[in-house]
């Protein structure tokens, strides 16, 4: 398990994988996308060392104004987010889950199509997953795959072309 120290109020970021099509210069995180604390807490995320002793109990954040609608799979400790302007309206989340690739891509299309979500694009290779839902407001693009023992989720959030909402 990881080893993670921190401080209190700060979020800890123990990978940073970049998520396509988010922007760096704006309130959310820095120009190298490190995390900055808003004040919309998802997640726990609880580390413990070798032998299980808690290390750290912090709390991982969404990005200012991320679309309510759009679903998140459960269990995703966040490590990375960012968002763009207002006029822009990009968000993205990248993180974390235990459990195998296959499992959280089937749970999270059940989310998506569970949220009113209709399928654009599925592209399934193996382990791996990109996938596109609209809902008429927003496009959620997904792409979850492998990583150690767990899964790698990043989503990407921007409004729809239809233009319902």
């Amino acid at each position: 398990m990881r080893h993670v120290t921190s401080t209190a109020a700060a979020v800890v970021v123990a990978v940073v994988v970049p998520v396509v099509g988010c922007g760096g210069d704006d309130a959310d995180s820095s120009s190298n996308g490190t995390p900055v604390a808003t004040t919309r807490p998802i997640i726990s995320i609880v580390e413990t060392d070798a032998d299980g002793t808690r290390v750290a109990d912090n709390v991982a954040e969404l990005p200012e104004g991320f679309p309510t609608s759009v679903p998140l799979p459960a269990g995703l400790a966040i490590t990375y987010r960012s968002s763009t302007s207002a006029s822009d309206q990009t968000w993205g989340v990248a993180g974390e889950i235990v459990g195998a690739p296959t499992d959280v891509i089937d749970e999270y299309v059940a989310q998506l199509e569970a949220a009113g979500f209709e399928q654009v694009v599925f592209d399934l290779d193996g382990d791996s997953a990109i996938m596109s839902y609209d809902d008429g407001v927003f496009v959620a693009t997904a792409a979850i795959g492998p990583l150690g023992d767990g899964s790698q989720f990043n989503l990407n959030v921007q409004p729809s072309a239809s233009g319902e909402g």
